[in-house]
C-alpha cells in the first residue's frame, strides 16, 4: 500500500521536500492517518489523500479540504457546550428515574389470586 497527497487543482503530488511534483517523485506517507495529520498540521487545503493498493480499481480517495483555525475553535467550543449540556440532562434523567422508583416503592405490589377471580377458589 502506498499513500500520496495530491493537489486537487494542479493534480501534482507532494514530494519529500514539500514541493509539488509528478507522481513518480511523490512521497509515500505509508498510512492514510499520517497523511491526513500532515495535511492538517501544514494547513493544506484542497488536497486529496490517495491510498493505492496497486490496482487502480481498489484505490481510495480521501478529499481533505481543511478549515481555518477560528471555525475549528468555534466548533470545538460548541462541542464542549453540547457535551456539558448532555451530561446535565443525563443527571436530570437519572434523578427522575430514581424518583420514579421511589414512587413505585410506596405502593407495594399485590398479587391477585387468579383462582379467586374465576371462582375456582
Amino acid at each position: 500500500m502506498t499513500v500520496f497527497i495530491q493537489d486537487l487543482r494542479s493534480k501534482l503530488f507532494l514530494n519529500a521536500a514539500s514541493g509539488w511534483e509528478a507522481k513518480g517523485e511523490a512521497y509515500d506517507f505509508r498510512t492514510p492517518g499520517f497523511a491526513i495529520d500532515f495535511c492538517m498540521m501544514r494547513a493544506l487545503r484542497e488536497v486529496r489523500v490517495i491510498v493505492n493498493w496497486g490496482d487502480p480499481k481498489q484505490s481510495m480517495f480521501l478529499d481533505v479540504h481543511g478549515t481555518n483555525g477560528e471555525s475549528l475553535r468555534t466548533a470545538m467550543s460548541e462541542n464542549l457546550e453540547l457535551r456539558t449540556r448532555h451530561e446535565e440532562l443525563r443527571r436530570e434523567l437519572d434523578v427522575a428515574r430514581a424518583e420514579g422508583k421511589e414512587q413505585k416503592r410506596k405502593y407495594p405490589f399485590r398479587r391477585k389470586r387468579v383462582a379467586d377471580e374465576q371462582g375456582n377458589g
